[in-house]
């Protein structure tokens, strides 16, 4: 994902970092299993060291509870065809399980300019 790529290359030597889809072979990306459903999650990005989690959710994937109810209601997962409520409530789940493992999670949405994404994500590392 373009918009972490400037941030991993810059913080990967700095502290352990874990990139979904990694630009470089040594990376991986960052999984908890969520031992009361049964499942496997994996995030965007994850500095362990800052208990930083970055979430990148792009809204054909990912209903924005910011969109107004019309646009959530009309909302299928494109391939699952699933709800935006039922969607949204296993992301809740995925963003839950790492707060209770001491992360604070960051939500970044395609409907945001890179630049202002990448503007979060430097404010929440570098306290800027």
């Amino acid at each position: 994902m373009l918009v972490f790529k400037d941030i991993y290359d810059e913080l990967k030597n700095k502290y352990k970092c874990f990139i979904h889809e990694s630009f470089d072979s040594s990376s991986q990306e960052y999984r908890l299993y969520d031992n009361k459903n049964k499942r496997m999650y994996c995030y965007d990005l994850t500095i362990k060291e800052l208990n930083l989690i970055f979430e990148y959710n792009g809204e054909a994937w990912h209903p924005n509870p910011d969109w107004p109810k019309d646009q959530w209601n009309n909302w299928l997962h494109p391939f699952m065809k699933t709800s935006a409520d039922s969607v949204y409530a296993e992301y809740k789940n995925k963003i839950q399980l790492a707060e209770k493992k001491g992360f604070k999670v960051i939500q970044l949405w395609s409907s945001s300019s890179i630049e202002e994404n990448k503007e979060i994500i430097k404010r929440e590392v570098y306290g800027n």
